[in-house]
């Protein structure tokens, strides 16, 4: 949760179909990501891991189904724009919500 770190990406609210996808995917996860997660890295050499980056990141053992769905975040998140990523990080979180 970073919200300085979206409110200095201009507080972007962008609805989207990839946007609804990736916080439906955070979701899914259960927020076991913090580098993106919760430190807002969203640029792309963030974004650029596979399954086993995604388990590095969470800092725990991760079971292979879980790391699936860590891994299916980033897949959401990579073809998004920064704009984009910072808008469903920051609805996922809360501070903003959709009409």
């Amino acid at each position: 949760m970073c919200d300085d770190c979206w409110k200095r990406a201009g507080s972007p609210k962008i609805d989207s179909p990839g946007v609804r996808a990736a916080v439906a995917a955070i979701a899914e996860c259960g927020g076991d990501l913090p580098p993106l997660l919760d430190d807002y890295n969203v640029e792309e050499r963030a974004l650029d891991g596979d399954e086993q980056t995604c388990k590095d990141w969470s800092g725990a053992v991760v079971i292979p189904e879980h790391a699936a769905k860590m891994l299916a975040v980033v897949q959401a998140m990579r073809p998004l724009s920064v704009q984009e990523r910072y808008a469903a990080l920051a609805l996922s979180d809360g501070y903003w919500a959709l009409p």
